[in-house]
Parts: C-alpha cells; sequence; structure tokens
C-alpha cells in the first residue's frame, strides 16, 4: 500500500510538471545540409526581449547545445541591418554601414568583414522549419554582438533580454572569443570579508561586479571560468588551481582598496607579477578602459608579488576597483550602474589583451 501511495504520489508529480516543460518545447524540422535531409525534433523555446519588449516572430529563438539561436532576420532587422540571401550559396548575410556578416548554413564559420570568425561554441548556422515558415537561425550573442547589442540571459524564465545598441557598451569587436578562456576571480569570501566600512564587505563588492564581468564577458562569446559564485572561502592557492586546470587564457582578480590613513584617497591600480611581461601587458590593457568607462582616478599599473598573479600560469592582473575607506568613492562601488562600468571596463581591456595575441 505504501509503494503504491508512493507511486500515485510520483504522477502527481510528474503531471504537475508537464503542462510547464510542453509549454516551453517547440516542434521544428532541421534541415542538414550534407545529407539534404531534414531531421524532426523538439527543442526548448526562449523568449525574446528587446530593450524591454517581447520580440515577436514565426519561428522562436531555441536552445541548441547550450546555446541560443535566433532568427537572423528577426533580430538583425529589429536592430537597423540589412539582410540578404543568397540561395545559390546557401548564405544568409547582415550588415551595417561598418560591418558585413555572412553565414554559410552548415558552417560554424562565419564572414565578418571577409575575415573568418568561429561562431561561438562550434554551432553552426542553418535552417529549421516551423509551421511552414524556413528561417536561417545563429548564435544569438554573435548576430548581437556583430550588430554592437549586449545580451543578458535569465535562466529561471528562460529569456534573452537584447540592448540595442544606444544602450549597450561599444566593445572592440573581439577576435574569434570563442577560442579563450578568462578566470574571473572575486577577492576574498565566506569568512574572509576583506576590507569593511559603513557596513559594507568588500568581498560583496568584489562578487557583484565579478558576476557582472562574467554576464558581459559570455555575452562577447568568451568561455569563463569563476574561482567562486557565491559567498564561500577559497584559499589563494585554490583560486590559482581552478585557473590553471581550466586552462585559462587569462586571469582577472576583483579587489575594493582602502586605506587606514588617508580617507579622501580614490582611484584604480590594476597590479601584476613583476616577472611576468604579459601580466604587465594585461594590467595597462585592462586599466586603461576601466578608467575611460567609470571616469575612475587612474593611479596607475605596478608589479606586486600577489599570491593570485604569481602562481597562475597564464597573464594575471589584479585589479583595485577603488577605495571603499573614501565615503565618496564607497557610494559609487556599491551602486549597481557603477559596477556595471566596472566590469564592462575590465571586460574591455580583456578584449583589447586578447585581440593583441
Amino acid at each position: 500500500m505504501k509503494k503504491f501511495s508512493a507511486f500515485l504520489l510520483c504522477l502527481c508529480l510528474l503531471s504537475a510538471l508537464l503542462p510547464t516543460r510542453a509549454a516551453a518545447l517547440v516542434e521544428v524540422a532541421r534541415y542538414d545540409e550534407a545529407t539534404r535531409t531534414y531531421t524532426h525534433e523538439r527543442v526548448e523555446r526562449v523568449t525574446l526581449q528587446l530593450d524591454g519588449a517581447a520580440l515577436e516572430a514565426d519561428t522562436p529563438a531555441m536552445l541548441v547545445r547550450g546555446r541560443t539561436l535566433v532568427p537572423v532576420r528577426l533580430l538583425a532587422e529589429a536592430l537597423g541591418a540589412e539582410v540578404t540571401w543568397d540561395a545559390a550559396r546557401r548564405q544568409a548575410a547582415f550588415s551595417t554601414a561598418e560591418t558585413t556578416v555572412v553565414l554559410t548554413l552548415g558552417s560554424a564559420v562565419a564572414l565578418v568583414n571577409g575575415e573568418p570568425v568561429d561562431l561561438p561554441g562550434g554551432v553552426p548556422a542553418y535552417a529549421v522549419v516551423h509551421r511552414g515558415y524556413t528561417r536561417t537561425m545563429a548564435p544569438l550573442r554573435f548576430v548581437a554582438q556583430h550588430l554592437g547589442a549586449g545580451v543578458g540571459w535569465d535562466a529561471d524564465a528562460r529569456t534573452a533580454r537584447i540592448s540595442s545598441p544606444g544602450n549597450s557598451y561599444p566593445y572592440t569587436t573581439p577576435k574569434n572569443p570563442g577560442r579563450y578562456t578568462i578566470a574571473i576571480d572575486p577577492g576574498h569570501g565566506g569568512s574572509a570579508s576583506g576590507a569593511w566600512y559603513s557596513g559594507v564587505a568588500e568581498k560583496d563588492i568584489n562578487l557583484a561586479v565579478a558576476l557582472l564581468l562574467r554576464e558581459e564577458l559570455t555575452a562577447l562569446g568568451y568561455q569563463v571560468v569563476m574561482t567562486r559564485s557565491d559567498d564561500r572561502d577559497v584559499g589563494l592557492t585554490r583560486r590559482c588551481t581552478i585557473a590553471n586546470q581550466a586552462g585559462a587564457d587569462i586571469f582577472l582578480s576583483l579587489h575594493s582598496n582602502a586605506s587606514a590613513t588617508n580617507l579622501t584617497f580614490q582611484g584604480i591600480y590594476t597590479y601584476y607579477h613583476p616577472t611576468s611581461s604579459r601580466g604587465r601587458a594585461l594590467a595597462q590593457a585592462v586599466q586603461n578602459p576601466v578608467c575611460e568607462v567609470t571616469g575612475g582616478i587612474d593611479r596607475g599599473i605596478l608589479g606586486e608579488n600577489f599570491v593570485v598573479v604569481r602562481e597562475t600560469r597564464m597573464p594575471a592582473a589584479l585589479v583595485e576597483m577603488g577605495f571603499m575607506s573614501t565615503p565618496e568613492e564607497l557610494s559609487r562601488l556599491v551602486d549597481p550602474a557603477y559596477q556595471r562600468k566596472l566590469a564592462q571596463g575590465i571586460a574591455e581591456g580583456a578584449v583589447r589583451y586578447l585581440n593583441s595575441l
């Protein structure tokens, strides 16, 4: 009897879940360019928003292999680009005054102003048929990036929030971002609060900016590994091990500064290990835009023997984002809008450095 009751309970729970799950799925037929055949499949629907308004289409955006694919014409035209289709070459193109992107169906390599660029995650552009409509699909972040738009992701709502170029930071265009992994290290955490002023713990500022930085970098197409993504203790050596084992290409450690003797001192520093020329180059690449974007005082770059810039195998930089000990600067460091600017400036520095390799 107990087993039967448990079975009924499982059935009830399953039936309660099924409608929600079914509503999130959509039937499509994906065309295989190599075999010239269609594969029917059910994929997860993704809701699109552009500048806060729903972006509706005859063919929805969808999750495939962990990537959000979007109808190219839908998004490109919504962002003011011109879209063309070459049936003979099986190519869809979208262009603005500055950029022309050509997507070949079945290929995970696009042409951006004539130069080959890998699509994120190796997911190719392809055609899908949905309710009689055939549309070219491509990774959302790739399309948005080359149209100057930003993308945020709400995992719970399965919603991609797109910001038009006037509402997003104008990043330098990354070169093949999918090839690179960036380690982000929010300083302190758990019982190690770091500096503490006016009831604010440094660890919380560092984490808030780090999570925004992850969002900015993944929107640009980079792979990201975090040494912590919540409030927990992580030893200095462990932070280096996480980045080293992930094979990260660069390491960015985020901290907030303090002065016990000068409560009016402000500004941004970026540190590197004195023996690392690549670390110095990364530090300078980050320092310049983070000061430009935030308007923070540029205190320059310095070489120091910090564990996290010494024991990491990749170029590493440690950003001191401002002084918590100065009330004026602390008020900015806890402002979500300013935290976003810090993340954007650091992300731009990462783009500039990786583009130089």
